[in-house]
């Protein structure tokens, strides 16, 4: 299952207000930036971001909403495509879902 939103860092005070799940961390998927994938919030503020990936499991905590997220839901591989997936986005997921990859570093 995936998971549309968590941070794996409950203690790194950036994130702590953002925290939805407790993860465990297993396997690292892989370090993922592109170019192309640019963020531009509201304030005008414009981030190219650097993603460090990881397969785990839910230790705890509950899915819930945030300003960030007006939906959030652990979703089966098999229903990924029901859902308007960013291409970088998806890139993760898809390389974090095959079995056989190695980490992948951008």
């Amino acid at each position: 299952m995936i998971v549309r939103r968590l941070r794996l860092r409950p203690g790194f005070p950036h994130a702590q207000p953002q925290v939805t799940s407790r993860m465990e961390a297993a396997v690292l998927v892989g370090i993922f930036s592109d170019p192309a994938h640019v963020i531009a919030y509201v304030g005008g503020e414009v981030r190219q971001p650097v993603n460090t990936c990881f397969a785990g499991r839910a230790i705890g905590g509950k899915l819930t909403t945030s300003d960030e997220a007006s939906e959030v839901a652990w979703i089966p591989p098999g229903r990924l495509d029901d859902y308007d997936i960013h291409p970088a986005i998806r890139r993760r997921i898809v390389h974090g879902l095959d079995a056989a990859a190695t980490p992948h570093v951008d």
